[in-house]
């Protein structure tokens, strides 16, 4: 990612994670505020650092999304209604379409970042990062 992309998503995760714990303070339910706004932070820390430690993070943010798009698959399985009678409510087609464009390429990212801890094709590089070519 380039340095412009990486300082525009980076402030502007930070800044959304910042009102999000902002919101959990005055909020009943603080806590899925928070728990939001960490993964804000933590898409922000993935923008900003490189290597193992960006790619363990967007691991960690990947596998958040995936299991996020898996409990929406299954809860709205669970639900049995393949179409809701509203446009905006919860149905297994909306469902599956959000696995199909969000879940499938998180869970991509994490297999072959593999949380910065396997070999890459770039492992003869510093941190991991991919060598320039010639």
């Amino acid at each position: 990612m380039s340095l412009l992309a990486r300082v525009v998503v980076a402030s502007f995760a930070g800044l959304l994670g910042l009102a999000m714990i902002r919101i959990g303070m005055s909020a009943g339910k603080g806590v899925f505020h928070y728990a939001f706004g960490a993964f804000c932070f933590a898409i922000a820390l993935a923008c900003v650092t490189r290597g193992r430690v960006a790619r363990f993070i967007g691991s960690a943010v990947g596998v958040t999304v995936v299991g996020s798009c898996l409990w929406y698959v299954v809860s709205a399985a669970l639900d049995v209604q393949a179409g809701s009678g509203r446009e905006s409510g919860p149905s297994l087609i909306k469902a599956l379409a959000l696995m199909l464009i969000i879940g499938l390429p998180a869970g991509i990212y994490v297999y072959h970042a593999r949380f910065g801890l396997g070999k890459t094709a770039s492992a003869d590089s510093p941190e991991g990062e991919e060598a320039p070519h010639a």
